[in-house]
């Protein structure tokens, strides 16, 4: 098995293929919801994909919500 961290050396037209037809797959994991997060302010989404013999087995998709520090007036 491989997984695939680079989002560059991953097959979106694959990826959206096993998400539409797995009975338990979602909007959140698409690429499309992916593509959408990473437009949105204070968005990262982490994207894998586990791979066996080039066909697509998992693939888990997190989006992290990024805050930055704030100052405090004094």
């Amino acid at each position: 098995m491989q997984i695939i961290t680079d989002v560059s050396k991953i097959d979106f037209t694959k990826l959206e293929n096993f998400v539409f037809n797995h009975p338990n797959g979602n909007f959140f994991q698409s690429t499309k919801a992916y593509k959408f997060f990473q437009s949105v302010e204070n968005y990262e989404p982490i994207l894998i994909v586990a791979e066996e013999n080039g066909e697509i087995v998992g693939s888990p998709v997190s989006y992290t919500h990024l805050t930055l520090p704030t100052k405090r007036i004094v």
